[in-house]
């Protein structure tokens, strides 16, 4: 479904790029009671508006790709992958696809490693990677990241949410982690993991 709400089908090979990366979720984010999902919004700096996601890990991998200063958009559900596999029909709706500068547009699949092994789930996988380089896209499967690296992202994400320095907003934490964040901030993402280790270390040293 494009930006402005049309629906669009076609061939792979006919797949307009630039109308896919911001096209709107293919479905809706629901939640009922007992769900063991978590859905919710996502604030995103880089797209200035609300990013729906459907689970708590998913929530994280925003968290990167939003900090991620090669992503210049985030789209959340805009496609939905429909075909034969040898024989077997699939439909799949990979959770985003991240517009990125200088870079194919990146769709990426988050699940716990624990399901991203079973082979029904990597079968699916397997067939989502050879439609996106159909696509001329990168694919992922994201399983998590470190915690004391998402420990410095959300930390860092204070600042670019308000338009400013970050410094002042994280005031009320450690001031030895202050420097770390800052020294890391002006080198870009390359830095963050070595940034999330001095973090970790200093937050807990409290």
């Amino acid at each position: 479904m494009t930006e402005s709400g049309v629906p669009v089908s076609g061939a792979a090979v006919e797949v307009d790029s630039s109308l896919a990366c911001r096209a709107l979720p293919i479905r809706r984010t629901r939640s009922s009671r007992g769900s063991r999902h978590r859905p919710g919004l996502f604030w995103s700096a880089t797209t200035r508006g609300h990013v729906p996601y459907e689970s708590w890990l998913e929530l994280d991998r925003l968290w990167l790709a939003d900090i991620d200063p090669q992503v210049c958009w985030i789209a959340a559900q805009p496609v939905a992958l429909d075909g034969l596999d040898a024989g077997v029909r699939r439909c799949h709706v990979p959770d985003l696809l991240l517009s990125r500068r200088d870079a194919p547009p990146l769709l990426v699949d988050v699940k716990p490693a624990e399901f991203a092994r079973n082979e029904a789930v990597a079968a699916v996988f397997d067939w989502t990677t050879r439609v996106a380089k159909i696509l001329g896209w990168d694919f992922e499967v994201w399983t998590g990241a470190d915690a004391a690296e998402l420990d410095v992202v959300r930390a860092l994400a204070i600042g670019r949410r308000y338009h400013s320095d970050f410094s002042p907003c994280l005031q009320a934490s450690n001031p030895r982690a202050l420097g770390v964040l800052a020294s890391r901030w002006s080198t870009g993402w390359v830095s963050l993991n070595g940034a999330a280790a001095e973090f970790h270390m200093t937050r807990t040293a409290r």
